[in-house]
C-alpha cells in the first residue's frame, strides 16, 4: 500500500477541515504547517517517506499563504539535493 501525506496550512480552520477530510478518505498522514511556517522533524520524515503528497493552502489575494510557500520551497530543495527525481520520484506540479 502506498503512503500518502496531506500537508496543509490553515489560517482560520477552513483548510484544516478540508485537509482532515481528504486525509481520512485517503488514509493519509496529516501534516499541519504552523503559524511560523514550520513542521516537526517527525512530519518531515512522513513527508519524505510518502509516495504521494497532497498539498493544501488557503488563498490570500489569489496566492497561497507564505507559510505554505516556505514548506513547499524547503521540500523541493531537499528533494533536489537528495536526487529523488533520479530514484523514480517526480513532481507533478512545481509552482516555484
Amino acid at each position: 500500500m502506498s503512503k500518502t501525506a496531506v500537508v496543509y496550512h490553515s489560517g482560520y480552520g477552513h483548510t484544516q477541515r478540508v485537509a482532515q477530510t481528504v486525509a481520512e478518505g485517503a488514509d493519509a498522514h496529516l501534516v499541519a504547517i504552523d503559524a511560523e511556517g514550520n513542521v516537526s522533524e517527525a512530519d518531515w520524515a512522513a513527508i519524505n517517506a510518502a509516495d504521494a503528497i497532497i498539498f493544501g493552502s488557503p488563498t490570500y489575494m489569489g496566492v497561497v499563504s507564505w507559510q505554505f510557500k516556505k514548506i513547499r520551497r524547503c521540500h523541493f530543495q531537499a528533494m533536489d539535493e537528495r536526487g529523488l527525481e533520479r530514484q523514480g520520484r517526480r513532481r507533478i506540479h512545481d509552482f516555484r
